[in-house]
């Protein structure tokens, strides 16, 4: 909350960062939990567990999601429908939402660098990307360059023929000069008008394409960014009602499935156990979960591919191929075949405890020689330590 100002958080978002807190607290909360031994301390740790993580799923979705909808692929350049969308942005862009003055006039300043920043970082890589731009735009003015080279054509053998022309003017004297000048313009000018007429229809074709082309990218990021704004309207709707009804569940499974005969089994050494009934559901939201996982684990391949991103989505991303990998935590009692049977699963052995115990014993009296009883020392021969063992065959 102190820090809440420092640009490693306002940047990445101080809420979202709070919201995926909460979320870890609420899983650290439901650990309590998990020695459960009745059914309000099953649900406790079913719901606030669930909730809890469900909740960090939500955040880490949200992140790949902007990163996979604003996030900009290959170079950075100048001509990116992105980069050019964020050097144009005004003062009247930001009137419909709630910021803070200083950072719009830093956007603003910082406009006119972006150019000269972007090119410093990426010298090597706009060369490549210019030479991939050349060979669209060789595309794009090849009717141009034909066009011109064809009325270069005529203007060269129109000029050739008026040569030929002074050439008959100088033979044949001063007498058809009026003759020779007025066809001369006549040709100058039709030939000026031809390639005026050529050059509008062709600056015409090519403003048609660019105007079409910046009308698609346009509508490209109108689409990046309703996707962006309707997953926070999603997410505002969707865990709610996932928190309203993970409760209902948990409430509902007390009513319908928790009788004592079910709850409470006898495990083959006749030892006697609480098994939840939530054990069905749980295995169903850590399938969710999973699926969750997988999305972000999809969208997040591409989202590290691309610029203009958050640091933490590539952690996002990595830290996803860990948990899919190692798979849910799956703490089965052998004891009694349960995942949630409120023993100690770190355990195996019941009588572990009392075993170490004995055996720490053991080892202090196999190596002591004098020990201390009734004021009085008394050494501890070999035969007095190994007749222990007389008793075993």
């Amino acid at each position: 909350m102190l820090n809440s100002k420092n640009r490693i958080i306002k940047d990445t978002g101080f809420f979202k960062i709070l919201l995926f807190s909460l979320g870890i607290i609420l899983f650290f909360i439901s650990v309590i939990f998990s020695t459960y031994t009745s059914y309000l301390e099953c649900s406790m740790h079913f719901s606030i567990k669930h909730i809890g993580i469900t909740l960090v799923l939500i955040i880490f979705y949200i992140y790949i999601t902007l990163g996979h909808e604003l996030g900009i692929t290959g170079y950075l350049t100048d001509n990116d429908k992105k980069i050019y969308l964020v050097n144009s942005l005004s003062v009247d862009s930001f009137e419909s939402i709630d910021s803070n003055i200083s950072d719009i006039y830093n956007i603003l300043s910082l406009n006119n660098s972006a150019s000269s920043s972007i090119n410093s970082l990426h010298s090597r890589e706009n060369s490549e990307v210019n030479i991939s731009k050349m060979k669209t735009d060789n595309e794009l003015f090849s009717a141009k360059n034909t066009i011109l080279k064809n009325n270069e054509n005529v203007l060269n053998k129109q000029s050739k023929s008026l040569d030929k022309l002074n050439n008959i003017e100088e033979r044949n004297g001063t007498n058809n000069i009026n003759i020779y000048d007025n066809f001369r313009n006549k040709n100058k000018e039709y030939i000026e008008k031809r390639r005026m007429s050529l050059s509008y229809m062709i600056n015409k074709a090519l403003n048609k394409n660019d105007k079409g082309k910046m009308n698609k990218n346009k509508q490209n990021i109108h689409k990046n960014i309703k996707k962006a704004h309707s997953l926070f309207l999603e997410m505002v709707i969707l865990y709610p009602l996932f928190i309203l009804f993970t409760i209902i569940l948990a409430n509902a499974y007390f009513y319908v499935d928790n009788n004592e005969e079910k709850t409470i089994i006898q495990s083959k050494n006749g030892q006697w156990f609480y098994k939840c009934s939530l054990e069905k559901p749980d295995i169903a939201y850590n399938a969710l979960e999973i699926m969750i996982l997988v999305i972000i684990l999809i969208k997040g391949k591409y989202v590290i591919m691309c610029n203009c991103v958050f640091k933490c989505t590539f952690y996002i991303y990595y830290s996803s191929i860990i948990a899919i990998a190692l798979g849910p935590l799956i703490n089965k009692c052998i004891l009694h075949n349960s995942f949630t049977c409120g023993c100690k699963l770190e355990e195996s052995d019941e009588n572990l405890e009392l075993i170490i115990k004995k055996y720490i014993i053991f080892y202090k009296f196999c190596s002591t020689i004098f020990i201390i009883n009734h004021g009085k020392i008394k050494y501890i021969n070999m035969k007095s330590k190994l007749s222990i063992t007389k008793n075993d065959v």
